[in-house]
């Protein structure tokens, strides 16, 4: 093989031949490195309008279904807007948002004292359908509370968690349509159990590419259970707090809010402040919270998205 150096690329010839007779080929053997999306996978991320920042979202008690549009740098709107054209939420509780069926655009869910899991598809400018319809051909979730939405077990689809009675965190698969596997939830847990577990959160808050949950007890710990990728977590947590506690903070939330790549997580107090801890990207938050708002409060918002 002959080398040559010291020759343009803009030579009218190499090696005797015309220059025009040259093309560049890409060897198709190539594969590119698989990226995994932040927040444990985009179809995960709550932006309910579609400008990527994220949203928040929260019901009254009247039943109206509001959200308060995210800046991108860790606040929100200082008034919400109707989710919901018609209609309300009044009924439905453990409300979680996610890309359910697969159209690139945040959905709502949520499920009812009789146990229907209901599903209202987001359409993508900041509202969603009037009506929503059954993720699920029973009524099988009466009995379990704190859902949680994400892509648990890695196959691309959002599937939804949420805590029974007896402590038990299950998991049902989703099939990327809308719906939920219908059969039982498998255990996301191979021992240990959330029984005193409340306010749960998803996301992936130590950036290994796999969704943890995370969770608050009543004397202020919050902890994180690491994701293992396959739809579970681990049997033990880890406190996400250096110092400081979350005993008066409740409808805990989580997004990266101030667009710096890691998972912040949000609450409220009691007087209806809004507060984010920031995210530091290996499974803690900040000690301390800032405020979202720069006017306005949320102390008649629950159920927050």
């Amino acid at each position: 093989m002959k080398h040559y150096s010291n020759i343009s690329i803009n030579a009218a010839t190499f090696d005797s031949h015309p220059n025009g007779d040259y093309k560049a080929f890409r060897y198709n053997k190539i594969v590119d490195d698989a990226v995994t999306p932040p927040n444990g996978g985009a179809a995960s991320r709550v932006d309910f309008n579609g400008d990527g920042k994220v949203d928040i979202a929260g019901k009254f008690s009247d039943g109206q279904l509001l959200m308060w549009a995210g800046n991108g740098n860790g606040t929100v709107s200082t008034s919400g807007y109707s989710l919901v054209p018609s209609g309300n939420f009044g009924s439905v509780s453990d409300l979680v948002a996610a890309d359910f069926n697969g159209d690139g655009k945040t959905d709502v869910a949520g499920r009812f004292s009789d146990g229907q899991l209901l599903m209202w598809a987001g359409n993508g400018n900041g509202t969603v359908s009037a009506s929503g319809y059954a993720m699920w051909p029973g009524t099988g979730f009466g009995a379990v509370s704190g859902l949680l939405a994400a892509d648990f077990n890695g196959d691309g689809k959002v599937d939804i968690a949420g805590k029974t009675s007896n402590g038990q965190l299950l998991m049902w698969p989703g099939n990327g349509n809308g719906t939920v596997n219908g059969a039982a939830g498998t255990n996301m847990f191979a021992s240990g159990n959330l029984g005193s577990v409340t306010d749960l959160v998803a996301a992936d808050f130590n950036k290994d590419g796999k969704v943890d949950v995370a969770g608050k007890f009543s004397d202020g710990q919050l902890l994180m259970w690491a994701g293992n990728g396959n739809g579970t977590v681990s049997a033990s947590g880890f406190s996400m707090l250096a110092s400081g506690n979350f005993a008066a903070v409740s409808d805990l939330v989580a997004g990266d809010f101030n667009n710096d790549g890691k998972v912040d997580i949000a609450g409220k107090f009691s007087d209806g402040q809004l507060l984010m801890w920031t995210g530091n990207g290996n499974g803690t938050v900040s000690t301390s919270g800032y405020s979202m708002l720069a006017s306005g409060n949320f102390a008649a918002v629950s159920d927050l998205i």
